[in-house]
């Protein structure tokens, strides 16, 4: 069973769902453009943000565990736009700040420990 398939470039042909596109800004492909400066901390924000844009209601964000509060703000974003959240139990998280933090500002979907995220991801066919 294909769970995701990772593509890159312009390698964009006979895809299957669901996926996740990485591109080179300049690939002009209609997904996801993920690019990050050697100056800057990539932040989970983004990512949420920018596939909450393109994938809308059909995108599906984990948080697991993190040491900083960023992924509240881009969980907003994908549950404003009507994806499904989910999020490691922060007592199973090896650092529970990310976790916490999207708790408090997003009604997520599911809170979920670390031995059921893989069932549930594996049985999760459409947001309910």
């Amino acid at each position: 069973m294909l769970l995701a398939q990772l593509t890159y470039g312009d390698e964009l042909s006979n895809l299957q769902k669901p996926f996740i596109t990485l591109c080179e800004p300049a690939c002009g492909a209609g997904g996801m453009v993920l690019a990050f400066a050697k100056t800057m901390r990539p932040s989970i924000d983004v990512l949420f943000k920018s596939a909450a844009e393109v994938f809308g209601a059909s995108l599906i964000a984990v948080i697991l565990s993190g040491a900083n509060s960023d992924g509240a703000e881009g969980m907003v974003m994908v549950k404003h736009l009507g994806g499904l959240c989910i999020v490691l139990n922060s007592a199973d998280a090896e650092f529970n700040t990310m976790p916490n933090a999207v708790i408090k500002q997003v009604a997520v979907d599911y809170i979920v420990s670390l031995d059921d995220i893989i069932s549930l991801l594996l049985s999760v066919d459409e947001k309910p």
